[in-house]
């Protein structure tokens, strides 16, 4: 289901359990620490939670989190996920709604997002760049 992850980019499998978005976290913040992006921590973190959460929510294994830089400056996050349909569209959730915000924060945070068709499923993107947070 995946292209193959550059070196030096982060690849992270994730099983189908709500457990796995701390984890996806901490992974990118250590991550983001030894390649010295540390600067993009707090809005990767976001971004990385709300993608996992709702391929784990919505989408079906197997799933991976990928992050790969271009030319140190620009970070792209990607969450993998099998199942093809069901392409994730930002809604307006109601002011007391619990869920239903996390495209809307992606939004908000990332340069661009979007998602493509891959062998075997979908991958969500975000990018963050340089100038960014």
């Amino acid at each position: 289901m995946t292209p193959d992850t550059p070196p030096g980019a982060l690849h992270l499998d994730l099983s189908q359990s709500l457990d796995q978005v701390p984890r996806a976290r901490r992974a990118v913040r250590d991550w983001l620490r030894t390649s010295g992006m540390q600067r993009h921590t707090p809005a990767a973190e976001l971004l990385v939670s709300e993608l996992v959460t709702n391929a784990l929510r919505h989408g079906r294994p197997p799933m991976a989190l990928r992050l790969r830089t271009h030319n140190g400056q620009s970070l792209r996050i990607e969450v993998l996920d099998g199942a093809a349909d069901g392409e994730p569209v930002p809604t307006e959730a109601p002011p007391d709604a619990v869920t239903g915000r996390g495209l809307g924060i992606v939004a908000a945070l990332a340069r661009r997002w979007g998602t493509e068709s891959v062998p075997g499923g979908k991958l969500v993107w975000a990018e963050l760049d340089h100038t960014e947070h």
